[in-house]
């Protein structure tokens, strides 16, 4: 019969596997398009800045410049949110969680009995590895 301490680490263990997981893929989509739209809207806004059409005239001035003011914004929403830097905290955070479980689950195949005091170990890791993602999520929110 498993302990139920033992029960109860492993499926707080799970919860937030699927939370990081979820987690890490939404920075990983936010980031991947601010990264994306930036580098679009500047190469657009490069073409039009090189067009010379003498009928449009002030069209591709103002369209730039309405272009790079939307580069600015994106680009200080990034850094504001830090959605790269996230998603490596979240994806580092999965890893440790997944080799966690991997421990708790190899003592079980190899029949060993997991003490309380491996529990404990277990669950002070458990807790290092959210306490050290809390403090990264904090840290970035505080720039």
């Amino acid at each position: 019969m498993e302990n139920g301490q033992l029960k109860f680490l492993k499926d707080e263990i799970n919860k937030r596997i699927s939370r990081f997981d979820s987690s890490r893929l939404y920075y990983r989509k936010i980031s991947f398009w601010a990264y994306l739209s930036v580098t679009i809207l500047a190469a657009v806004s490069t073409i039009i800045l090189g067009l010379k059409i003498d009928e449009l005239k002030e069209i591709p001035r103002i369209s730039a410049l309405i272009i790079t003011g939307l580069i600015t914004i994106i680009s200080a929403y990034n850094t504001f949110f830090d959605n790269k830097g996230m998603w490596v905290a979240y994806n580092t955070a999965l890893n440790d969680l997944y080799r966690l479980k991997f421990e708790i689950e190899f003592l079980e195949q190899r029949g060993e009995i997991i003490d309380s005091v491996k529990i404990d170990l277990f669950k002070l890791e458990y807790q290092e590895i959210v306490g050290k993602l809390n403090k990264t999520w904090a840290i970035t929110k505080m720039k």
